[in-house]
């Protein structure tokens, strides 16, 4: 019922993603050398991406195992040249091993710690309880690798495009590659407004962040029944090859 679910939310965006991947043909060029799908749960937005564009790498970070396997079979089933590079962890600030909680159902999968006596949260278990009834947080172990250590063990020199979908978890990704964001041309990321998932710091934080390396604002648009926004930045001195 779950899967009934997600298509019934699918549909529903539809439009909505329609609108964001204007903007991105709008911004990026038709051939993409790097892009980075950080949270890329069942392989949704790289599929999208790949029909739009030819890129010729393309990095998933997805720490939970049971999405993992899901997003590999997905893409497995492409007969592509570009390169894919499958990676069952999540990126943060350092190496450690973590507990991500999976809040009711697989796409609000979290690093960060949940308030469960939200009204936010109530109303969605409600909804989703409709839908089945052995919806709740589940947790499992999972490894975080720091960001920077991989861009420099993997010797990426740029990044044209970051979508960031990690569920309050956007503002640790970032600041950890704060000195190389001259770097990266363009970022997508989702902030979460509502006082489910508890995290350290508020979008003012992250927009900071991007004017200081000199990224621009260039879409944002609230995600239908969630508070949660979507924001595109791109950086004002890239140059896309």
């Amino acid at each position: 019922m779950l899967k009934f679910f997600h298509l019934i939310l699918n549909l529903i965006e539809f439009s909505y993603k329609k609108r964001i991947n204007r903007i991105l043909k709008n911004y990026l060029p038709s051939n993409i050398n790097v892009f980075f799908d950080i949270g890329a749960h069942h392989g949704e937005t790289t599929i999208d991406m790949l029909k739009n564009f030819k890129i010729k790498n393309v990095y998933l970070f997805e720490p939970n195992l049971k999405n993992f396997h899901i997003l590999k079979h997905n893409l497995s089933k492409k007969n592509l040249s570009t390169k894919i590079y499958l990676n069952n962890f999540a990126l943060g600030m350092e190496n450690k091993k973590s507990i991500i909680n999976e809040v009711l159902e697989s796409s609000s999968s979290t690093l960060n710690k949940i308030n469960i006596n939200t009204d936010y949260y109530k109303r969605k278990k409600k909804i989703l309880n409709f839908f089945s009834k052995d919806a709740k947080i589940a947790q499992s172990k999972i490894i975080i690798k720091s960001f920077k250590e991989f861009i420099n063990l993997n010797d990426i020199v740029k990044i044209d495009f970051i979508k960031i979908d990690t569920e309050g978890y956007e503002y640790k990704i970032l600041k950890n590659i704060e000195n190389y964001l001259t770097n990266v041309g363009m970022i997508q990321f989702e902030h979460h407004y509502d006082l489910m998932i508890l995290k350290n710091y508020n979008f003012r934080d992250i927009n900071n962040l991007m004017v200081k390396n000199n990224f621009k604002q260039v879409f944002k648009s609230k995600m239908k029944f969630r508070k949660s926004f979507e924001y595109i930045y791109i950086n004002k001195e890239f140059s896309f090859e």
